[in-house]
């Protein structure tokens, strides 16, 4: 009869140590829910703010009116496409200052 008591008391242990690592388990799986929320809240406010690429619209578009008057400007490199951008620029009396 005394070795079922200690059978129990290790089962009872064991039991205990079990509940203690799923609460602790739970715990950690909410810390890193609240990280991953705050990460999605950091990452969607950078999408919305406008980037210094997206409000420069004037000289991103220029360019893409040089590409668009002729279609085979595409198939150039970049060096050539930018040296005939520049020629194009002065050819149509534009200034580079803002």
């Amino acid at each position: 009869m005394e070795d079922v008591s200690i059978i129990e008391w290790i089962l009872l242990g064991a039991f205990v140590l079990l509940l203690v690592l799923l609460i602790a388990l739970r715990a950690a799986i909410s810390g890193l829910e609240a990280q991953l929320v705050r990460m999605q809240k950091s990452l969607d406010e950078r999408l919305v703010q406008p980037s210094s690429e997206n409000t420069s619209s004037e000289k991103s578009g220029a360019f893409e009116q040089f590409l668009a008057e002729d279609p085979t400007r595409l198939v150039l490199s970049k060096t050539e496409q930018f040296s005939a951008y520049r020629k194009w620029r002065k050819e149509n009396g534009m200034n580079w200052s803002a």
